[in-house]
């Protein structure tokens, strides 16, 4: 069942699953860093298709904007 997100929910969304971009001197992560296979196994146990193919955190974004609109 879809529930309406706003982009600003999404983006922390895919921040604390993800662990953010794991690289960098910005702010620290509000998730633990997850490698692709890894956010690809957690997305499965949440019933969600998810390959990793490019930027983990971008995927992980158009993959939770879809069914949250």
């Amino acid at each position: 069942m879809p529930f309406p997100l706003s982009p600003q929910t999404i983006d922390t969304l895919a921040e604390i699953i993800t662990g953010g971009s794991g690289m960098g001197s910005g702010p620290s992560p509000i998730g633990i860093y997850r490698s692709g296979p890894q956010i690809e196994r957690f997305m499965r146990g949440c019933t969600v298709d998810f390959r990793v193919n490019g930027s983990r955190v971008s995927k992980a974004e158009i993959s939770m904007a879809g069914p949250c609109r």
